[in-house]
């Protein structure tokens, strides 16, 4: 299985702000969360997907080093 891009997972650009970043992890967990999910259909592995997106990309060394 591969992995997929993180930009394309949150939904932004590739030179994103931190305050972009943060908001497209707010908008994206509260429409997957599996317990919270606006439609009430969480998705618990693009969930988990959209955590490891947001560690990785709102951390600026492990930005550069993802990049």
């Amino acid at each position: 299985m591969t992995k997929r891009d993180y930009y394309d997972i949150l939904g932004i650009a590739r030179n994103a702000t931190p305050e972009l970043i943060r908001a497209a992890h707010r908008v994206q967990s509260r429409r997957y969360h599996p317990d919270t999910a606006d439609d009430g259909k969480g998705d618990a592995a693009l969930f988990a997907e959209i955590q490891e997106a947001y560690e990785t990309l709102s951390n600026a060394d492990n930005r550069r080093r993802y990049d």
